[in-house]
């Protein structure tokens, strides 16, 4: 079993991360969320759910959104739309991942907007550290795409070690291989010269005995001869 570098373990669990923190909201919040809505923005909320259900989520982003300009008095939309475009920015890169975060951004501030006029307490703190948190991610999101482009770079490096690597023991294993199968044709080949050497032997020892034996039998044929002489 191949082991798994440090830096593509990383690169793993960071993808998962993401996937895991793109599900935005469980079906509970949902529901909650959706008691909440007027009726004409309750068509593009559930098509927001139906995209992250597929897994669609820049569509799901839109039709939040969407649903957020039909129902602009919902604090909840406001904080789904805000948590959903944040977590769509760590997918993205440079300008695009801005566009996200600028998304986030501007529903936050829409939230504390409304101060005195629906979010309590508890809402303005939650958006207003939201606001802090994007207004960070903005300022950071050059130093965080250099660093994930120098750990790309490393994975791919070390990737093309591991398939020269692996190259290189098949090229050895099959060396090996073709030495193993020429080894054994030679002896099989040193063997059956042996056999054959070991035939003619006793084909010759068989031949000698049998002279031997008209030999013998002419001696009796001779001194038979000579006894009918007498």
């Amino acid at each position: 079993m191949r082991t798994i570098s440090i830096l593509r373990f990383l690169a793993i669990a960071v993808s998962f991360v993401f996937a895991a923190s793109t599900q935005a909201f469980d079906a509970e919040e949902a529901k909650q969320i959706e008691k909440s809505l007027k009726p004409e923005a309750l068509e593009p909320f559930h098509a927001g759910l139906k995209h992250c259900d597929h897994v669609e989520r820049d569509r799901a982003l839109e039709a939040f959104a969407q649903a957020q300009s039909l129902d602009p008095d919902s604090v909840d939309l406001r904080f789904l739309v805000a948590e959903f475009a944040t977590a769509r920015s760590k997918g993205k890169s440079g300008e695009k991942a801005i566009s996200q975060l600028r998304i986030a951004e501007r529903a936050y501030q829409e939230i504390l907007a409304l101060k005195g006029q629906g979010p309590r307490r508890h809402e303005l703190e939650k958006a207003q550290n939201g606001a802090d948190k994007v207004e960070r991610l903005i300022k950071t999101q050059a130093e965080r795409d250099t660093r994930r482009k120098k750990i790309g770079a490393e994975i791919l490096k070390e990737q093309a070690q591991e398939i020269a690597k692996a190259a290189e023991k098949r090229k050895e294993e099959r060396k090996k291989r073709e030495e193993d199968l020429k080894k054994k044709r030679e002896k099989e080949l040193e063997g059956g010269g042996q056999v054959g050497m070991g035939r003619q032997g006793s084909s010759g020892r068989g031949g000698a005995m049998s002279g031997g034996g008209m030999m013998s039998g002419g001696g009796g044929m001779s001194r038979g001869g000579g006894s009918g002489g007498y």
